[in-house]
């Protein structure tokens, strides 16, 4: 299996982010109710956060995208992505 690549997420990637998010968190909460994982993916997830943390100058997003395509947009597809704080009140 070849290795993904990593890269700084840009603007452009919000709407794609978004949509793995929503995808994969489900797979983290599986006890959790339907509607509260809907409305968590709506308020916490959605295209417009994401555009706001990669604007964000103290948080770097990164992705990490298997080198084939993904057949619905002909893009790398997204298989991680971490979220790092440059500053944090945590030590």
């Amino acid at each position: 299996m070849p290795r993904p690549s990593i890269r700084r997420a840009t603007l452009a990637d919000a709407a794609a982010l978004s949509a793995f998010a929503a995808r994969v968190f489900p797979l983290g909460c599986p006890e959790t109710a339907p509607s509260n994982l809907a409305a968590h993916i709506a308020t916490e997830l959605p295209p417009a956060r994401f555009r706001a943390l990669i604007a964000d100058p103290n948080v770097v997003v990164f992705i990490a995208e298997s080198s084939s395509k993904s057949s619905a947009t002909d893009a790398a597809a997204i298989v991680a992505y971490t979220v790092a704080l440059r500053s944090s009140p945590h030590p």
